[in-house]
């Protein structure tokens, strides 16, 4: 919804015009709540205006001479005429509405036979034509004197006059009325509705039009039960009137268009995924898939901001479906289930029966009680508590104690019909040659693949939907020659020299992570593939005998810190705030103790951190 801006004002109108009520628009447009809707509706359906198609109409986009002088041609309906201006020729693409308007004496040059159409024209200039569009269909208007308080600016007095006196335009709310400011076609179908109402009606002023209340101030309580609190006919006028009663929500045809507190779903979208932004709407930072559940930070005009994981942006209002706390309550949620492991269980909003769905996420932390249901924003902070899920965040870069044939064999067990069978050894050479965790690399093969029996598994040997896109997976994915390539591709160019390299654009730490940190960030629009991932690698730990689990020690840091190459040595990389480290050892020297930590960065094993910069988690 546009924010309606202080500015000009132009009466609107009622009566024989407004040929449709404005409720029967369901328009999906660039005027639905623009301050200039009615006027250019009234326009639109004549046939005066028109768009650009699919919905847009361009309402705030400047206006020229030639434009407007067409604008009025067609609202008059002129006949044919000639024009002689040297730079209107007959192949100008608007000869013939100047033409219509400068034989009817509506307009006239700058003189020397130059019409200048182009030049972007003025409100004056607009009152100009107007007064004499009046004239030539003989409606006389008693004049009043003009009372604006930047009236000396006006050249062409007269017809400010009668465009003023006729009701057709007013000032802005200072009472200036801005002679030479360039026109929209928001203000032009102001003017020009404007006047055909008084050439409708005889010269009679025109009439506010009747706005209906379509913005509904909605009280929700806690079992999500409505109550009507009030009609508006602007979003800026219920949200006022929302938040000074107290009240948490508004809707406009039955949709949430404003809530004090709650949730948004990311719609689904043409190419299945919606951006996350920076405040300007045009700097993308992370990407949705649809479905996608967001926490709401704030609204603000047609940006929202969210938070996802431990990361917060901007997502455009039109591309989300907006919920109350108290309608959407615990839609998202981890429970501690009765085997002692954690699952993740969310709504599915797009499934053919929408209905919940979940996966195992990892070891239940001991705080939850069993069968307990807790609401995470993160995955790993619980109320006043936090538990980090292992496989979730240890580096990638470890090294798996599991041989080729351990991994064989657990899909032996578990999908005994897997094309994957056999490929335990490659796995085990990439994770030698490219420093690659090989359990990390099978887990994510038979999240991606469906354990090697998907499409893109079968006809194209992609393992891992490389370069799968959201819009169109199955043509833009790439080709192997066989599921070994895949695999050495996987390894080598996506993940040693991308997705772990803190010198590659696609880094964002060397972990599965989540929206805020990991290889999730730019690796999968579905905020959960770490967490999912990560429960693959636990079920395949526990199956083959738990000789991964807790082997490292993880920790967070606390302020942006450099990881070095030794104590006294070059710096490596840097991390961020709330990233986390995987921890092999302490080492204390001159006094300071240091962190010995799996390194990031391919051009070294181990890695060094000031302790101090750093806390342990629990996990």
């Amino acid at each position: 919804m546009k924010k309606f801006s202080k500015g000009v004002t132009a009466l609107a109108l009622t009566g024989s015009l407004l040929l449709t009520p404005m409720s029967a628009y369901a328009a999906n447009d660039d005027i639905t709540g623009h301050m200039f809707e009615p006027q250019m509706r009234i326009l639109i359906e004549r046939g005066i205006m028109s768009g650009e198609g699919n919905g847009i109409y361009s309402p705030d986009r400047a206006v020229t001479r030639a434009e407007f002088a067409t604008l009025v041609a067609k609202s008059l309906q002129l006949p044919q005429a000639d024009s002689q201006f040297t730079d209107v020729p007959k192949t100008h693409m608007l000869y013939d509405g100047v033409s219509r308007a400068a034989g009817a004496k509506i307009l006239s040059g700058r003189g020397n036979d130059i019409f200048a159409p182009e030049d972007k024209i003025t409100r004056e200039e607009m009152a100009i034509m107007i007064s004499n569009a009046l004239a030539y269909k003989n409606i006389n208007i008693p004049l009043q004197p003009l009372t604006f308080v930047d009236k000396d600016a006006i050249t062409y007095k007269e017809h400010v006059q009668v465009v003023t006196s006729a009701g057709i335009v007013k000032g802005d709310d200072k009472n200036n009325f801005l002679p030479k400011v360039t026109a929209t076609r928001g203000t032009a179908s102001a003017f020009l509705s404007g006047m055909l109402q008084v050439i409708d009606n005889n010269g009679a002023k025109p009439k506010p039009p009747e706005v209906e209340k379509l913005y509904v101030v909605t009280h929700v309580d806690a079992n999500g039960k409505e109550q009507e609190k009030g009609r508006y006919s602007t979003y800026e006028e219920a949200v006022a009137a929302a938040q000074a009663g107290g009240v948490k929500a508004v809707k406009h045809k039955d949709e949430y268009v404003w809530i004090q507190d709650g949730y948004a779903v990311a719609k689904k979208t043409a190419g299945n995924a919606i951006n996350l932004y920076r405040n300007d709407l045009k700097t993308v930072t992370n990407y949705i898939s649809y479905g996608t559940e967001l926490k709401v930070v704030s609204i603000e005009g047609n940006a929202v901001k969210v938070q996802l994981s431990n990361t917060e942006g901007y997502v455009k209002k039109d591309e989300i479906t907006l919920f109350p706390a108290e309608v959407m309550k615990l839609s998202s949620y981890y429970v501690n289930a009765q085997d002692g492991y954690l699952y993740h269980r969310y709504y599915n909003h797009y499934a053919s029966k929408p209905d919940y769905t979940g996966y195992r996420y990892g070891k239940a932390p001991s705080f939850l009680k069993p069968g307990q249901f807790v609401y995470s924003v993160d995955g790993k902070t619980f109320g006043e508590q936090s538990f980090y899920q292992y496989f979730n965040y240890i580096s990638l870069r470890t090294k798996t104690e599991y041989t080729g044939e351990d991994l064989d064999n657990y899909l032996k067990q578990v999908r005994p019909n897997s094309p994957l069978i056999g490929l335990g050894k490659t796995f085990k050479e990439v994770e030698s040659k490219y420093n690659v965790n090989a359990l990390f690399l099978f887990s994510l093969a038979m999240h991606e693949s469906q354990y090697g029996e998907s499409t893109l598994a079968r006809e194209k040997n992609n393992l891992f939907g490389l370069n799968a896109t959201d819009a169109n997976p199955h043509e833009d994915a790439k080709k192997y020659d066989s599921k070994e390539a895949c695999i050495e591709d996987a390894a080598k160019v996506y993940m040693n020299e991308g997705y772990l390299n803190p010198k590659h654009w696609r880094y964002n730490a060397a972990y599965t992570g989540n929206k805020a940190f990991g290889l999730n960030v730019k690796y999968a629009s579905d905020p959960y593939w770490g967490q999912k991932i990560a429960g693959h690698m636990l079920r395949v730990d526990t199956a083959l005998g738990g000789k991964e689990y807790n082997s490292y020690k993880l920790a967070k840091v606390l302020t942006q810190t450099d990881v070095k190459k030794n104590p006294n040595g070059t710096k490596l990389y840097t991390v961020r705030p709330d990233a986390v480290v995987t921890v092999v050892g302490e080492e204390t020297i001159g006094g300071q103790t240091w962190l010995q930590v799996i390194s990031d960065d391919p051009a070294a094993t181990i890695g060094y951190i000031l302790k101090g910069n750093v806390e342990y988690v629990a996990h």
